[in-house]
């Protein structure tokens, strides 16, 4: 008996750092989309500047 709630506890332990890793993949994917998001409006930025230059 004490073997099956040692393994019931490992279980859910496992599961809950599943669910803490979960969470925190989705954490980093967010600010990862939001570092990608700023990348890309500098990048606009730049582009119509250096645009603008060539048009001059």
């Amino acid at each position: 008996m004490p073997c099956s709630v040692d393994n019931l506890i490992l279980l859910e332990h496992r599961a809950l750092t599943k669910n803490a890793l979960l969470r925190a993949g989705r954490r980093v994917r967010k600010q990862s989309r939001a570092i990608r998001m700023a990348r890309a409006d500098a990048g606009k930025d730049f582009n119509a500047k250096w645009i603008d230059e060539m048009a001059r």
